[in-house]
């Protein structure tokens, strides 16, 4: 049987160049450089100092005790520095809608920050928020930029050395080995990092298509210095860490600088904890030829306050992820703020299958991002930013980090690219759908209360209502006899849930999901014929 393959998704380079002028009257200065589908500025736009974040909307973003509301607004003024609209020879925002329009639904369009100034370098880009449609009040998760499956954020060190790249290797990649190191030195806060080891190995184990699989050797847990310097075989892919890092100076450099470092231990026994600089840990990977390393550490794409740096100066690697960037590793992802630990599952899992399946560095962070967003769907107690938290540092031209493997894309990349393209609405009306499932749940506790009462006619009533609820939330083309179905297996999970409405909304957005995808098959079977 001849095997289906998929085309891979090209990405327009949109590459701007980020700096602050002297002086303290402007947020930043920013300039496209040449693009071929759309060209550049004629000159850099300077963004007035009013549209730059605040301090303690910052802040708030690091504590994650920001509302959606806010982090829009917060997401607009990035984006007012990021793409600035100024005159027709300086129209970054209008550039940028052209590159994405000429990009069209089947490819996608890159932004690829140099930043040269360190204060922006803490910015957290990944949030910055345009809504295509103009809606000034909008509360749409539609407009951050990054959830949109077309548009792809990654951060480019600017360096005075060749870009990396990858081309496909002689012989055929059958095993992606990955390197897992976790460690949790004394005194840190606890994590579940056996949790992180067994997702990640279930992960991988299911990858075996076309010939190709993950290999998760070795596992070094209680991670040393020596650790990492000895155990990393040549050969190793991928590095992923499990664990805290520190933006803090690892030792004292002379007064050269700071370094950022991860928190290993010193003893397996004692669990003391020791800082592994990133100078030295780049030296390992590299020896090891490692093409990518995720740090699932938390904050290990922060980099030092001013106030912080050892002696006040600032070195433009004192970032974790950075510094890798810096020493030609190809592509880091790493976490600008604390990352929950069910997100960073989500991400991790979601991030690897992309990539096992043969689909680009940005496409797999588009889905583990979405991942990450679907976490905890229906808690309206918090804001949920993890999505925004994961940041791609590569100087990688095209995102093609495993060649060979994108070569063979097939079905898997197809499904898992299909998710990453679901438009952003679908996921933004999950909130609506889970209200109308909790209005649905008390509709059913509401006509149990009138059959016990002998009311049916009232009951009757109610059940209409919710069938129609039902029309309204997915299956607007269904017939009676299919609302009637989905609604007694609704009526069926609401005795499951009793007492538990979030519960039932949850498996109904779920069974919704299910019948939906049944329904698409046959549309689809359909239309082969």
């Amino acid at each position: 049987m001849k095997r289906v393959t998929t085309n891979q998704r090209t990405f327009i380079d949109f590459k701007l160049y980020l700096t602050c002028p002297p002086g303290e009257d402007s947020a930043c200065q920013v300039a496209l450089l040449p693009t071929a589908e759309v060209g550049e500025t004629v000159s850099p736009v300077t963004v007035p100092v009013d549209e730059r974040p605040s301090t303690e909307d910052l802040e708030l973003l690091a504590a994650k005790k920001v509302t959606l509301k806010q982090l829009i607004a917060l997401g607009k003024k990035l984006a007012n520095c990021l793409l600035p609209a100024r005159d027709v020879h300086r129209d970054i925002r209008g550039l940028f809608q052209q590159a994405y329009n000429t990009a069209g639904p089947g490819r996608g369009v890159r932004l690829r920050l140099i930043i040269a100034d360190d204060e922006l370098k803490l910015w957290p880009w990944e949030y910055t928020y345009w809504d295509f449609l103009g809606g000034a009040e909008s509360t749409s998760m539609s407009g951050f930029l990054v959830l949109d499956g077309r548009v792809s954020l990654v951060r480019h060190e600017p360096l005075p050395y060749p870009h990396p790249s990858r081309t496909k290797t002689a012989e055929d990649l059958t095993d992606i080995r990955v390197a897992f190191a976790c460690a949790l030195p004394k005194g840190e806060r606890k994590l579940e990092l056996r949790q992180d080891l067994n997702m990640i190995t279930e992960a991988v184990r299911k990858v075996n298509e076309d010939g190709l699989r993950f290999v998760l050797k070795p596992k070094i847990k209680d991670a040393t210095p020596l650790d990492l310097e000895n155990k990393l075989p040549k050969g190793t892919h991928i590095f992923h860490f499990a664990g805290h890092a520190s933006p803090q100076p690892a030792v004292s450099s002379g007064g050269l600088g700071s370094e950022a470092a991860l928190l290993l231990v010193a003893d397996k026994n004692t669990k003391d904890e020791v800082k592994l600089p990133a100078s030295l840990l780049a030296q390992y990977l590299q020896q090891a030829g490692v093409r990518l390393v995720v740090l699932g550490a938390c904050n290990t794409a922060q980099r030092i306050k001013e106030e912080d740096a050892f002696l006040q100066k600032r070195s433009p690697w004192d970032g974790l992820a950075s510094a890798l960037a810096a020493k030609e590793i190809p592509a880091i992802v790493g976490m600008q703020y604390e990352v929950f630990d069910d997100s960073a599952r989500a991400f991790s899992e979601q991030f690897y299958r992309a990539l096992a399946s043969g689909l680009s560095l940005d496409e797999a962070m588009s889905g583990g991002r979405r991942a990450m967003a679907r976490v905890g769907e229906g808690d309206k107690s918090c804001t949920n930013l993890e999505w925004g938290v994961p940041v791609l540092y590569t100087r990688l031209p095209d995102g093609k980090l495993f060649p060979e493997r994108m070569e063979l894309a097939g079905e898997t990349a197809a499904q898992v690219r299909s998710d990453i393209m679901l438009p952003t609405e679908f996921h933004d009306h999950r909130q609506e759908i889970y209200d109308k499932f909790e209005n649905m749940y008390s509709k059913f506790e509401e006509r149990k209360k009138l059959l016990n009462q002998g009311q049916t006619h009232k009951a009757q009533m109610v059940k209409q209502a919710v069938v129609q609820d039902l029309r309204e939330v997915e299956h607007k083309d269904t017939t009676e006899e299919e609302r009637n179905e989905i609604y007694r297996e609704f009526e069926a999970l609401s005795e499951q849930k009793r007492g538990d409405p979030a519960g039932f909304a949850r498996t109904a957005l779920k069974k919704i999901e299910e019948l939906d995808a049944q329904r698409k098959e046959i549309y689809d079977e359909f239309e082969k014929e």
